[in-house]
């Protein structure tokens, strides 16, 4: 979450995403140039039928099927064709070999019963698409996808992850998450940055009642294994007060004079929520700041805004302690001004495109980041403890 954040500015900022290109339409057939017709007989397109084998290499005659460079197909799905323990709360997205239609473009996902879905497109040739209630635990799904050009269709089963309450008092304990183990959404097609990266970050519980779950973000110390709490930066509240901690009268809800009731509409209003329905939780939207120290560059806030972030917690075993969190998901942008770079330098750098910012969409300076199927694994014996600069500053073991 907020450790998603953090390794997320180290992607940006050491400018490791890199392009990358799938390959596969759901069936497993290509339509590339590599099988169309443009080989030399029996396949060679200048013979009478009209096969347009020109010096535009494109099939522009009568005959229809055989227009393979114009056709845009599927070039790769998510989750793939044929997955088991697909997350009940994933997202799906189709990349395409070329741009489609808003109007021409359409998914379905059933299990007998059809899913409501919320379509994205978050680049010219990939769009996501968001059920809109979690899937059924344990359930075959069929995936079909419509669009200019073609159809297709494919199949996935859903894990039993989150079917299971871990009842348990989860306060103090931290789980590291693997910052390779999650699939990126946005941007497009740079997914294998999650292959190179080498990185441990931390989450833990700091409170937690019924219906809320207070989180805290901190980095290891470096080489520390398993990992430790590096005492000497700042940690990160992700969650905010429970709403239900600050009242004085027996109904829970502050509703005194002082103005800070949380019943009443727009008072005591949190940047970050923590929401917990076990074994599930929620956080956000909430704006984070972080200080990266990189090299050539030195010390560069970023701020993280309207961060959202989730996960499962999963015990192994039956009554056991939740040792672990799957699903995890992360969703920001970041403004790239905020580095004292400009965009289109900190882009080429990076290798990705400034991109509208959506709190301002006539300034093309951001960059929207959204990361999926995140796992994180409980470190024995690690209890966060809130860091604050100040703190940090009176602490001589952190002079230096």
């Amino acid at each position: 979450m907020s450790t998603n954040r953090l390794w997320l500015a180290l992607v940006l900022l050491f400018g490791l995403l890199s392009a990358t290109g799938c390959g596969v339409s759901l069936n497993g057939d290509d339509d590339d140039s590599a099988d169309d017709d443009v080989i030399t007989p029996p396949d060679d397109d200048d013979d009478d039928a009209g096969d347009d084998d020109d010096s535009a290499g494109d099939d522009d005659d009568s005959t229809p099927g055989d227009d393979d460079d114009a056709a845009v197909v599927i070039d790769s799905f998510y989750p793939a064709a044929g997955s088991t323990g697909v997350y009940v709360r994933t997202v799906l997205w189709v990349d395409f070999s070329g741009p489609t239609t808003a109007e021409g473009t359409l998914a379905r996902v059933d299990n007998g019963a059809q899913v409501e879905l919320t379509a994205k497109m978050v680049s010219e040739t990939r769009w996501v698409f968001i059920p809109s209630v979690p899937l059924e635990y344990s359930t075959l799904y069929t995936a079909s996808v419509t669009w200019d050009d073609g159809q297709d269709s494919m199949e996935f089963t859903t894990s039993d992850v989150g079917s299971v309450p871990v009842e348990q008092n989860l306060v103090g304990r931290a789980y590291a998450w693997d910052v390779g183990s999650g699939a990126l959404v946005m941007p497009a097609g740079a997914g294998a940055v999650l292959d190179k990266l080498n990185q441990t970050l931390l989450t833990g519980v700091v409170a937690q009642s019924d219906d809320f779950l207070g989180l805290l973000a901190a980095r290891p110390v470096a080489g520390s294994d398993p990992p430790a709490q590096d005492l000497c930066t700042e940690t990160a509240d992700l969650t905010g007060p429970d709403p239900a901690g600050d009242d004085d009268d027996s109904a829970g809800d502050d509703d005194d004079s002082a103005g800070d009731d949380d019943d009443s509409a727009g008072s005591d209003a949190r940047e970050a929520g923590g929401g917990w329905s076990d074994p599930y939780f929620s956080a956000g939207p909430a704006d984070i700041t972080v200080s990266i120290e990189v090299p050539i560059f030195g010390e560069i806030p970023l701020t993280f805004y309207e961060a959202e972030f989730s996960g499962t917690f999963v015990s192994s075993t039956p009554g056991g302690a939740a040792d672990s969190i799957a699903g995890g998901a992360f969703k920001t942008f970041l403004d790239l001004r905020d580095t004292g770079i400009p965009c289109e330098q900190a882009a080429a750098f990076l290798a990705v495109s400034c991109e509208p910012c959506p709190n301002e969409a006539k300034s093309l300076e951001c960059v929207n980041l959204w990361i999926v199927d995140l796992v994180a694994d409980l470190v024995p014996d690690l209890s966060l403890v809130p860091r604050s600069s100040d703190a940090i500053d009176a602490d001589p073991g952190c002079s230096g």
